[in-house]
């Protein structure tokens, strides 16, 4: 398991916090996981303060595959995991964006503080 990536790719997701919209991405946890030899997963749980509406929590599961995966299971040098945080803020700023339209959005994440009915 990579804890030090896993940790460094923390510190530079909390760097930048709003995307351009406004919206605010707060990191509670992350961590990665791998399923299998060519498949990591990065699990966030963030808490999202959309412009003018209450803050919610959800769990997001972005997978990464090929290099990608390699990458997060190695020592990767500075500059990639600077790349990587820009990869992964990216992917999770189109989650939030695309969530109600688009079915494989909404398989990603699951909203964590509300009960279920």
């Amino acid at each position: 398991m990579s804890t030090d990536v896993a940790a460094e790719l923390r510190d530079r997701l909390q760097a930048e916090p709003r995307d351009s919209a406004g919206t605010g991405f707060e990191l509670e946890s992350l961590r990665i996981n791998f399923p299998r030899k060519t498949l990591a997963e990065v699990i966030l749980e963030v808490r999202v303060s959309p412009p003018g509406m209450n803050p919610e929590l959800w769990r997001v599961r972005l997978p990464y595959t090929g290099t990608e995966a390699r990458v997060l299971a190695g020592s990767p040098p500075e500059e990639t995991l600077d790349y990587f945080a820009f990869l992964v803020r990216t992917h999770l700023h189109e989650w939030w964006h695309t969530k109600a339209n688009e079915e494989y959005s909404q398989s990603l994440g699951v909203r964590i503080d509300i009960s279920p009915s």
